[in-house]
C-alpha cells in the first residue's frame, strides 16, 4: 500500500503451512488493532476457533457482537 501502513495479523490453517494475512482495524475503544471474528469468517469459511501455541484465542465482537 502506497503512503500508508499495512497492518494484518497472520493466520494459518493447522494442518497447513501456508498462512493468510488478514487486515486489522482499529477498535475505537482500546485504540488497538484488532481482528474481528467475522474477518477470520471470510479468509476461514468453517473456522471454528483459533489456537496460538495450543491456547484459544478470544475475539473482540463489534457493536453488534458480530
Amino acid at each position: 500500500m502506497v503512503g500508508s501502513e499495512y497492518n494484518a495479523q497472520i493466520f494459518r490453517l493447522g494442518s497447513s503451512h501456508e498462512t493468510t494475512s488478514i487486515p486489522t482495524r482499529p477498535d475505537n475503544k482500546s485504540g488497538q488493532r484488532v481482528v474481528l471474528w467475522k474477518d477470520v469468517l471470510q479468509y476461514f469459511k468453517h473456522a471454528e476457533g483459533v489456537l496460538n501455541e495450543g491456547k484459544a484465542v478470544l475475539f473482540l465482537t463489534d457493536d453488534d457482537f458480530e
